[in-house]
């Protein structure tokens, strides 16, 4: 056989094992929750985020760490974070495609939390 046979031969074999693994691979499927980037969305999650950061728990362990990563959304939201990490949390390295996932369901939660500027008042005598 010449070169370019067995060059032919290796990319078939190289195409077939890729379909494989691809066949394999599933993908990570998780609830979604829609967010929108609006300046007080960004604000309340950068605020909750730098809270939860100072928090003596979250703060004993490596910044940008993975345990930290999960230690500050614990801190956030619990319920968020059950919802969507607790079950396959994140590993090292990993792409994190859940978050924008999160601060959908955390704007939800917040947005049930009742705001002291929209009581309803009543009128004074």
């Amino acid at each position: 056989m010449s070169w370019r046979s067995d060059l032919l031969v290796l990319l078939i074999l190289f195409t077939c094992v890729s379909l494989l693994v691809a066949e394999k691979v599933e993908r990570l499927q998780f609830t979604s929750f829609s967010y929108r980037k609006k300046p007080q969305h960004e604000k309340s999650f950068k605020n909750k985020r730098t809270n939860c950061e100072a928090h003596p728990d979250c703060q004993a362990l490596q910044p940008g760490s993975v345990e930290m990563t999960a230690c500050v959304r614990r801190c956030m939201s619990p319920a968020c974070y059950d919802t969507l990490y607790a079950w396959d949390e994140l590993e090292p390295g990993e792409v994190d495609v859940r978050l924008n996932s999160f601060k959908g369901c955390f704007i939800k939660e917040r947005g049930k939390e009742p705001n002291p500027s929209n009581r309803l008042r009543l009128p004074t005598r």
